[in-house]
């Protein structure tokens, strides 16, 4: 009997201190399904920087304005950066890149800035900051 007893106070204390750090966090119950889906998300869009990374060709861009979306994935920002973009060996054009920045500060996007970029070869209008 004590040995049950002492494994029934056991797990009640483990799951007072989990619900105390839960409710620490900020996350409930319901936000462990959001936590994992901003988990998918950042997966997923960091697949895809890596398939443009591989498969992109170089160019530049200048910062022609910035924005936060105020999303957020994982405690990451998403925002939106005009670019002007000139491809290796090719003219100007300009487009907009959405993307998720590591935390939330956008002191490193100040406009004007260039930036190395890989283009997506299937879509131009795609991109991402290289080094």
């Amino acid at each position: 009997m004590g040995l049950f007893k002492n494994m029934k106070d056991t797990m009640a204390g483990a799951q007072s201190m989990a619900a105390a750090a839960q409710q620490q966090s900020g996350i409930s119950g319901t936000d462990l399904a959001g936590g994992m889906a901003a988990r998918n998300e950042v997966e997923t869009a960091g697949r895809e920087m890596v398939r443009i990374m591989n498969e992109g060709s170089p160019g530049t861009a200048v910062i022609t304005a910035a924005r936060d979306t105020g999303q957020r994935s994982a405690g990451n920002a998403t925002c939106e950066f005009d670019l002007t973009v000139t491809p290796a060996g090719g003219a100007p054009y300009e487009t907009t890149l959405v993307t998720m920045i590591a935390g939330t500060d956008m002191s490193p996007y100040e406009l004007g800035k260039t930036w190395n970029v890989k283009i997506d070869p299937n879509d131009s209008s795609k991109v991402v900051f290289s080094q």
